[in-house]
């Protein structure tokens, strides 16, 4: 599915206004801090970019850090080890307990 310009811009506001207000917003977690593998490659975003995807990965939601860094490391693994992927196919997931992870 492809989001709108608009959509996009809306969420990144959102997310800037975040900073003012942490109490209510998301937690972003770093790939350092899930426990992720380094990537075997690194690709680099085309700014700016033409479309932004929308994924649901289909699996279980996690409700502790440590499940989802565990839910994390595992699309990890399968994306680089059976897809043949350089690293996780996410830039950001966002989970149910209110934290965003930054891929």
């Amino acid at each position: 599915m492809k989001i709108t310009l608009r959509s996009f811009l809306l969420l990144l506001n959102v997310l800037t206004a975040c900073s003012e207000y942490s109490d209510v917003c998301p937690k972003f977690v770093t790939k350092n801090i899930w426990g992720a593998r380094a990537a075997t490659a690194v690709d680099y975003c085309i700014i700016p970019l033409k479309y932004v995807i929308v994924h649901h990965t289909l699996t279980p939601s996690c409700n502790s850090e440590s499940a989802c860094a565990d839910l994390l490391k595992n699309l990890q693994n399968f994306h680089i080890d059976t897809q043949g992927f350089h690293d996780i196919g996410y830039k950001y997931t966002i989970h149910i307990i209110n934290v965003i992870r930054l891929q």
